[in-house]
Order: C-alpha cells, then structure tokens, then sequence
C-alpha cells in the first residue's frame, strides 16, 4: 500500500501528515513566530494577539491583549474536527504562562478537545476536555476534566496549586496524552527548567466530546487582563477529514408501521424531518421520527407498510456531523402479515412419560405452512393459563420450531 505524506503551512501554523489512506497520523504545529495568526478565531476580534511583550520562547508568543475596563471572558480558538483520539494515541503540548493568581474571576482554560464550531462567534463549549484552574470556582490545583452541559467531571487531579506551585513569572510545559482506550495522562514542568517535574498523573475518561476545536478561554477582572502567555503548541495523532456522505447500514422492521434504521456513521439529528423519509418516492413523510443513539432512527408511518410486496424506504438529504450530504438513499424490504392458517401447531408433547426414544420434556412444533418466511418477533405462546413471548426467530416456509 503507498504511503502518503501532506504538508500544510500557513504562516506559523504548520500541518504535517504521514501515513496510509487507512490511519493517518500527523501533527498541528503553531509557534506563532511568523507573528500572525492564521486559522485562528476569536468571539472578541483582536483580543489575542502575536505579542512581543515577554514572550516565553523566540520572538512571539499568543498573548490576552484586550484592554478591557470591565470583567469579561474571551476565548481563541481554531478547527481540529479531523483528530480521532479513538483510533490512536493522541497528545497535546503547549507552555502558559499566567502571571496572575488565580481567582473566582481569574483563571484560564485550555480546551484539548470541544464542541464549539470554528465558524461560529460562540466562545461557550457545552462538551470538551480541559487543563483548567479553578473552574467554576472549584480549585486553584491544575486539572485535567470533562464538561458536559457545563458540569464538571474530574479526570485527574495535578496536585500542582498554581501560585505556588508554577507561579506567576514564569510558565509551565504541559504534556498530555490520550490513549485509545480512555487512558489520560498529564505531565507539567517548568519551562525555564525541564529538570523540574512539577507533576505525572493519570487517569481515565472513556468519553469523548463531538469534537471541533482546540480553544482557550481566559476569565479576568478589569485589573488582570493581558496577563495570559500562550505558546509552543503541538498536537500529534491520528487525523483524517470525514469528505464521505452517511449511508444505510441496516433497516429492520418492528411491526407493520414501524422501522428501525441503522446509518453508517453518526448522523445530524438537527437537520432531521420526517418528510425526508419516505415509503416509494412522491408518497407523504413519515408521520414521526425518534433518533435512538447516535447511528440509529426510529420511523413511525401511519398508513403501514404495503403487504406482500417490496416497499421502498426513500430518505433524501441526510446530513453527517461533518456537513457531508446523502442527496437520495433507498432501501427496499418485503413485507408480509401472516395469515390465519400459515404458521400452524404439527406436534405436541404433551406427555413425555414413559419416555420412548425421546428426552422427558414437553414441546410444542410449529410449522411454516405458508409461502413465505415468519419472523416469530413479539409473537407470545399461550397454554392454558400460562404464557411465554417467543424469540425472534425465523422460520423458512416449510420450515419447524420446536418449543419446548
């Protein structure tokens, strides 16, 4: 199989990719020495820059410039929707500097991984994973976390108070990693000295947030803004860009209005409507439709399915979390309702002692009498005062089920 290898360059944010078509590992390099920013977005237009003042390495690094006579909160960011840490190791290094204590209304976070689009003016993520400090108040200790819908959960704990243990002159390397199985670890040294380890922890955080961006957010009071150093950043893994349209996986019938479909990748509940789904092209939407998971979508069609015949299911433009558009997908199935008289009892058991030639056990045989295949799905079997629901089981026609 050919190797591939793609550089990107844009000023100081630097691309690299080497690998096969299959799993493509690679890295985003930005060191903002070229003194611009390209690929960055920012809710609050020019509230960082490239910066000469007291940069922590080389002539410039990215820096909180906004002079701002209130508390406020601002947040630079760019893409990074085609980093799959679950299909390899992934790590993060970059070096801060906060020369600042950090408060209820003075602190920093560096978003490895969140939802927040890079086109979009949003500087709140509802999804990510974090280095943070003091987070909603809850520790000046640097900490690795995950927040769904603004809630916090704690990953791994630095142990490294950041006053004291980093300071507020000098910066602080970070290093972490994710590992595909959920396993995260986080390293901190002083970036004037590497000898001096400030921490090595892990622990374990299997989820994972719809993934856009990397992203910093900075919260100040009017008297501690422009106090935030940022440089050195590196991230390495496995990167590929989603160009493929989502597809039909699966279509398993429920009963004789209802269906099951199964997609190919994760798809955009938000772009769902039931007119894009239809039974033969021209006829009404489905009267409802319920996503079930992330690749799975319930459809509900009040006038049932056309009996003893091929039905088409007819789904036009349905979106992936990328943007990717399936114009038209199509799915035909057969439907049939079984007849009185089709599935029929050829045998029972009903006395099994003495036993002559067979197991001490009571069965029931069913047998397929009709011309196609029964699914024996919600079907129940009843004796007497007693009931028992049937596993779905398909019976060929001319074909047996033994219950016993």
């Amino acid at each position: 199989m050919q190797s591939l290898k793609f550089i990107i360059r844009i000023g100081s944010f630097f691309m690299l990719i080497i690998g096969c078509p299959v799993i493509i590992c690679g890295q985003i390099s930005c060191d903002f020495e070229k003194g611009d920013l390209p690929g960055w977005f920012m809710h609050q237009p020019g509230s960082f820059n490239c910066s000469g003042d007291m940069p922590i390495t080389g002539k410039y690094s990215l820096k909180h410039v906004h002079d701002d006579p209130f508390s406020g909160v601002d947040f630079a960011w760019f893409g990074t929707d085609s980093i799959h840490p679950e299909l390899g190791t992934c790590t993060w290094t970059f070096s801060l500097k906060h020369a600042h204590d950090p408060s209820s209304v003075n602190r920093w976070l560096v978003y490895l991984l969140c939802n927040t689009d890079s086109a979009s003016r949003d500087h709140a993520p509802t999804q990510g994973i974090a280095v943070a400090v003091n987070y909603k108040n809850s520790s000046d200790v640097v900490e690795l976390i995950a927040i769904r819908g603004g809630e916090k959960t704690l990953i791994v704990s630095s142990g490294v108070d950041w006053a004291s243990g980093a300071g507020t002159n000098s910066a602080v390397v970070f290093k972490v990693a994710r590992q595909p199985d959920g396993t995260w670890e986080l390293c901190m040294n002083k970036a004037d000295d590497a000898a001096t380890r400030l921490a090595t922890v892990s622990g374990r955080e299997t989820w994972l947030p719809e993934i856009r961006s990397f992203g910093i957010e900075y919260h100040y009071s009017p008297q501690q803004d422009r106090k935030l150093w940022f440089d050195g950043l590196l991230i390495e893994g496995v990167f590929f860009r989603d160009t493929l349209a989502p597809g039909i996986r699966s279509v398993t019938l429920l009963h004789d209005r209802d269906l099951l479909v199964g997609f190919t990748e994760v798809i955009d509940t938000g772009r769902l409507k039931p007119g894009n789904f239809m039974l033969m092209e021209g006829r009404e939407g489905a009267d409802s439709l319920v996503p079930c998971g992330d690749s799975l979508l319930y459809l509900y069609f009040h006038d049932g399915f056309s009996n003893d015949r091929i039905n088409t299911l007819v789904i036009r433009n349905l979106y992936d979390q990328s943007g990717n558009r399936a114009d038209s997908l199509t799915w035909a199935f057969f439907y049939h309702s079984v007849h009185s008289g089709e599935l029929v009892i050829n045998e029972i058991m009903a006395d099994p002692d003495p036993v002559i030639g067979l197991s001490e056990s009571e069965y029931v045989e069913l047998f397929n009498n009709g011309p196609f295949a029964v699914d024996t799905r919600d079907w129940v079997f009843v004796s007497g005062t007693r009931s028992w629901s049937l596993d779905p089981v398909t019976i060929a026609p001319g074909g047996f089920l033994v219950l016993c």
